[in-house]
């Protein structure tokens, strides 16, 4: 009997020893094929201790003897937060203890310390004001171009993890399950009566969240979606309730209208209007079952679109994975540049790293993260006699074929893995634009993974594989 098992998603296995067959840094081609993930060049220089502090307007900040403000402390740190199209239509970050101001040019102002470091914080903006919850003390900021960073003293704003803006009002999540709405256009001012809670079931609020006309309140075991009514106190009404809560503060976004988020129950999922549907597969299940309470309480979610196709990175940093849904296609991938946050500005997708202290631009005409070679891998599915449904008899490998297009000379490995876990190579190609190779005598095994892998400073696309096999009966 001969058999030819072809190149296909990753993660669909039900063996649980067998369903970490990887995808890395590739994601389905939309005709054909996967493709490369772009690489990170470097976007942003951070202002160094020591230089002028300077306003927006790129003049010197002086004290009241008229001498130069310097920059006082470390720049950069881990990354807490990335926002687009803030106070003068700048790109802000938040790293380690610092607020910067990111312009065009990738050239980086520091504009205040924030507290709580390194935890990660929520930010919203109405281009105007930029509001940060760090959820720590102070627990809420404000930045303006002409005011600079400083902590919002209302006394009707308790201690806050997270905020959104709808409608012209900033929203805070509060303690015990209630929120607060601000003045209009103003994140600074809430009124005592300006509160309500999110009631449904007694579970508490840990995420308040803005989507096209509605606001999501993610609790631990619910989620309300509220709409702004024009009446009342605060001006707004609960329309739906989900029976899902969410895993931790920061394990949200939304891209074209959709939110994903990961549930209380540690499950990947996307909610479209008031409807959920988890997005879970066995891999995911299997490698999350590792994770620990923290984990998941740090979590977080970040959305982008690459060449019209959008994305979904489930990020996990303490544990240096990163699992990305492919929206397009519907199917997974895995990245290991640990980036923690991504926005679209400037006409770029920038990137956050998790520590290293820079953003980056994502390009797909470079190959390399922050000028390191990148490794693409594609494992393809597991081949079995059982598979193949003919018991537990041995098979002879008689062929990988592969399907790969290179633009320049590239080296190309072919692995193997008999026992699931390990791999060892047995040919490495050189390629040099859209090649087919056939790859022979692989060996004996009654299971068996192959491996197509490359970390050539090119481009390598996989456009097909293939494996064909002989069992042997008896």
């Amino acid at each position: 009997m001969r058999a030819s098992v072809p190149l296909e998603s990753s993660y669909q296995s039900t063996r649980l020893d067998a369903n970490r067959q990887q995808t890395l840094n590739l994601f389905p081609h939309t005709l054909r094929g996967y493709r490369q993930f772009p690489g990170h060049v470097t976007f942003a220089s951070f202002q160094a201790t020591g230089e002028a502090l300077t306003d927006a307007n790129a003049s010197a900040i002086t004290d009241s003897a008229g001498d130069a403000v310097l920059v006082s402390v470390t720049p950069g740190g881990a990354d807490r937060g990335l926002i687009a199209n803030g106070p003068n239509g700048l790109l802000y970050q938040v790293t380690g203890s610092s607020l910067y101001s990111i312009d065009s040019s990738g050239t980086a102002t520091f504009r205040g310390e924030v507290a709580n470091d390194p935890q990660p914080v929520v930010m919203a903006t109405d281009a105007n004001q930029l509001i940060i919850c760090t959820g720590g003390t102070p627990s809420a900021l404000v930045y303006t171009v002409s005011g600079g960073l400083q902590t919002i003293s209302d006394s009707d704003l308790l201690t806050t993890s997270s905020v959104a803006f709808l409608d012209s009002r900033f929203i805070y999540q509060q303690p015990d399950g209630f929120f607060v709405v601000s003045a209009l256009n103003d994140g600074t001012s809430i009124a005592s009566l300006d509160f309500a809670q999110a009631e449904a079931l007694p579970d508490d609020l840990l995420r308040v969240f803005s989507q096209d006309q509605y606001l999501y309140l993610f609790g631990e075991t619910t989620t309300e979606i509220w709409f702004t009514s024009g009446t009342g106190r605060p001006p707004l009404s609960r329309q739906a309730v989900l029976q899902q809560g969410i895993c931790g503060t920061y394990a949200v976004g939304s891209i074209d209208g959709i939110i994903y988020f990961i549930d209380a129950n540690r499950r990947p999922g996307m909610i479209q209007g008031e409807s959920f549907q988890p997005l879970f597969v066995p891999a995911i299940g299997e490698q999350w079952a590792g994770f620990g309470a923290s984990d998941f309480e740090t979590a977080r979610v970040a959305t982008y679109s690459l060449h019209q196709e959008n994305f979904v990175d489930f990020i996990f940093s303490d544990q240096g994975q990163i699992w990305t849904y492919h929206v397009t296609s519907k199917t997974w991938f895995e990245k290991d540049f640990m980036t923690t946050s991504i926005v679209h500005d400037y006409d770029l997708v920038l990137a956050a790293h998790s520590a290293n202290k820079k953003i980056y631009k994502l390009d797909f005409a470079n190959f390399q993260q922050d000028g390191a070679d990148m490794t693409r891998r594609k494992d393809l599915p597991l081949i079995s006699s059982e598979v193949l449904d003919v018991g537990g008899a041995e098979m002879v490998i008689d062929k990988v074929k592969l399907h790969v297009d290179a633009s320049a000379s590239s080296s190309v490995s072919l692995k193997v893995s008999k026992d699931l876990n390990s791999f060892s190579t047995i040919n490495t190609m050189s390629v040099d634009g859209n090649k087919t190779l056939d790859v022979k005598s692989i060996g004996k095994s009654r299971e068996i993974i192959v491996r197509v892998e490359t970390s050539s400073n090119t481009k390598v696309d996989i456009l097909d594989a293939a494996i064909d096999a002989q069992v042997l009966r008896g």
